[in-house]
């Protein structure tokens, strides 16, 4: 991480603005949505920027491990740091970029592929979570694969319908307050899930369906659970637990048109 100096806590307009910006996700240069972006409880991480000490100005800066992915994963060259910049760099690039990269590792990039019959057929199971304040990775994203795993196999059922048969074998649990990959230090007091395998055992070998995800809350060490997708927490009167609620308009907040590629998107 570069350098940045103490901070004195101010927020100013352009730092809303920003903000408003990085929560709209990434558009083209027509408007036309990339891709979904970071709840708003999650730390803006890809937004750092790097500080001249000599001029006291801020200015861009370019992640190690993204430079080498655009120099030799997709500009197939051997300098790792090939891109040393932003120079150049328009929304229409980041959305090239996108689309090559789907291009030449399709085969790689398994999220692509919505259709997973063959493991549900074999009897296969699939618990799949995923920290709602993540700053790496969009939690709309693991949404996006439920969802459309549900639409591609369960087409002729009725929402309801092909939820109940989608979780006969796969469910997803979006985690309040979890961070990537883990719990979420600037929020103690949320839950992180840390039995899962424990559950995905006794689903597979003793039928015990996961309606629900145990989670520990980091700062008390007390047990909370975790809703199932497509139901949403509602605590109330200070429950300890939350209700696992049916909220349409929670649930298509986190649905997305990425209408910037003439392919779906998966």
């Amino acid at each position: 991480m570069p350098y940045i100096p103490a901070q004195n806590g101010t927020v100013t307009t352009k730092g809303v603005a920003v903000a408003k910006e990085i929560l709209n996700g990434a558009h083209d240069n027509m408007g036309r949505r990339i891709y979904m972006s970071y709840q708003p409880t999650a730390q803006f991480q890809d937004a750092v920027t790097s500080y001249n000490e000599t001029t006291g100005e801020y200015g861009p800066y370019v992640v190690k491990k993204s430079a080498q992915w655009v120099g030799v994963g997709l500009n197939l060259l051997t300098n790792v740091s090939a891109l040393s910049s932003f120079e150049g760099v328009t929304r229409d690039t980041f959305r090239d970029w996108i689309a090559t990269g789907f291009q030449r590792y399709y085969d790689s990039l398994e999220t692509t592929w919505p259709d997973l019959s063959v493991w549900q057929k074999v009897g296969g199971k699939v618990l799949h979570y995923h920290g709602e304040s993540d700053p790496q990775v969009p939690t709309a994203g693991s949404v996006r694969y439920y969802e459309s795993a549900r639409s591609i196999m369960y087409p002729h059922l009725s929402y309801n319908q092909s939820v109940a048969e989608l979780n006969n074998w796969y469910r997803l649990f979006l985690v309040p307050g979890g961070a990537h990959c883990g719990a979420n230090t600037l929020q103690p007091n949320a839950p992180w899930p840390e039995t899962t395998l424990a559950t995905l055992i006794d689903w597979v070998e003793n039928g015990i369906e996961p309606k629900t995800l145990n989670g520990t809350i980091q700062s008390t060490g007390e047990q909370q659970q975790i809703c199932g997708w497509p139901l949403r927490p509602y605590f109330k009167n200070n429950a300890t637990n939350p209700e696992c609620v049916y909220d349409q308009k929670s649930l298509d907040t986190w649905k997305y048109n990425l209408n910037a590629f003439k392919m779906p998107i998966f």
